[in-house]
């Protein structure tokens, strides 16, 4: 599945250049602690967060992650949607709980 192909599934908003929507999700991570994601996530996976700062954007950047599901209603601030947009990283916005999204992909196969 892809990143166009997720937004269609679920519905859910999707800030994120043509280019960065053609990428393929191959996996789900889910978490927050910075650290943490930077040494488990993997290429290709979509990451769920509650974070929205420009520090997820070079996570996203350096593991080399397809996208970032932005949870529980958060939303970035200005310097991280610049960057994400600079970066072409492709975020969601999602109103769900970080858990409720990760029943999405669930549901949807991963």
């Amino acid at each position: 599945m892809n990143i166009a192909q997720l937004q269609e599934a679920t519905g859910w908003t999707c800030i994120g250049s043509d280019t960065s929507k053609t990428k393929e999700i191959i996996g789900v991570f889910t978490g927050d602690l910075l650290s943490w994601v930077m040494g488990h996530g993997e290429t290709g996976n979509a990451w769920i967060t509650v974070q929205a700062h420009s520090n997820i954007i070079a996570v996203a950047v350096l593991r080399e992650l397809s996208c970032i599901v932005v949870a529980h209603g958060a939303r970035l601030n200005e310097d991280a949607l610049e960057q994400a947009t600079t970066e072409d990283i492709a975020v969601f916005y999602c109103d769900l709980s970080s858990y409720q999204a990760a029943r999405e992909f669930v549901r949807l196969g991963f």
